[in-house]
């Protein structure tokens, strides 16, 4: 887990499995299960960089973004950092969805799944 701001801690997870890409979103984001530190099973919404519409700097304005929304106490997902393995992204059925994970940062951001909460 990396520390943040005071004693807010951002949780990191490895991506096991890749369910499939989400309908809607300009970002393609991707359902995806990943397993916490502590061996925790969290499904996520994925969202990870590319050259065309999300930037590493993108990610974190999202991801602060979360961790605000949180501090004043609205309903938000829970944010998380997803690690993305070479041997995760090879397992990835979609060839797009597989080549543009390859060409992105191996670091993206997850969110809980609010419509399974």
């Amino acid at each position: 887990m990396l520390a943040g701001a005071g004693t807010d801690v951002i949780e990191t997870a490895m991506a096991v499995r890749y369910y499939g890409k989400v309908e809607q979103g300009r970002t393609a984001p991707s359902r995806v299960q990943a397993e916490a530190v502590n061996g925790a099973s969290i499904d996520v919404i994925l969202k990870a960089t590319d050259p065309y519409h999300l930037t590493v700097e993108g990610l974190a304005n999202e991801m602060l973004g979360a961790l605000l929304a949180g501090d004043l106490d609205l309903p938000t997902p829970r944010p998380v950092f997803v690690e993305l393995s070479p041997d995760f992204i090879a397992s990835i059925p979609d060839g797009k969805v597989r080549d543009r994970l390859s060409a992105g940062s191996p670091i993206a951001l997850g969110s809980t799944d609010a419509s399974a909460q």
